[in-house]
């Protein structure tokens, strides 16, 4: 074999396991994600401990009287959520969350994500990894908008699948049940 003919062989073979190994890896992320492929939507309105700003009333440093401040606190509030997660056969998802909170005296904060990455499972575990994506927060009184890029992250839950429904538990109290697929 001349040396370019034995160049190309190699190449040829280098580009064949490299062609086999993605198969491989497609088709493993295709088997992980067959069971959450589709589109998923959940709605509730629950108490959820959140971050909140609150006005509070203090004692003076004197010792006399008490002022008034603004401070920023967990406390249980009630959240309207909504959520639809769009899973495809080669584990790339599309997360877009949606929550309406008090903000305030009268006034709502509606923050909404839309997280894009890739998922994974083990037995009764699932992890998000976000690659992308983008975060918003409108204050229903001032009509201010914020918006950020989301952050990359990762995310476990333990899940269950019965029927149409997919359920997603984690810490801090998560009980999130999907329907669709």
């Amino acid at each position: 074999m001349k040396s370019w003919d034995k160049q190309l062989f190699w190449a040829a073979v280098s580009a064949l396991m490299l062609t086999t190994g993605n198969v491989a890896s497609a088709g493993s992320a295709s088997q992980a994600a067959a069971g959450f492929t589709g589109r998923w939507s959940q709605r509730s309105s629950a108490t959820e401990t959140v971050l909140t700003s609150r006005l509070k009333l203090v004692p003076r440093s004197g010792g006399v009287g008490m002022d008034t401040r603004s401070v920023t606190e967990y406390a249980p509030v009630r959240v309207d959520r909504s959520m639809t997660l769009e899973v495809r056969p080669d584990g790339s998802y599309l997360w877009a969350i949606q929550l309406r909170k008090p903000h305030g005296q009268g006034c709502f904060m509606t923050t909404r994500q839309e997280k894009k990455g890739r998922l994974s499972a083990s037995g009764d575990k699932v992890s998000f990894s976000t690659s992308g994506g983008t975060q918003s927060a409108t204050n229903s009184c001032t009509g201010r908008t914020d918006t950020a890029p989301a952050p990359a992250m990762s995310e476990t839950y333990t899940f269950s699948r019965t029927g149409n429904a997919l359920r997603l538990r984690g810490t801090g109290g998560v009980d999130w049940t999907f329907t669709g697929g």
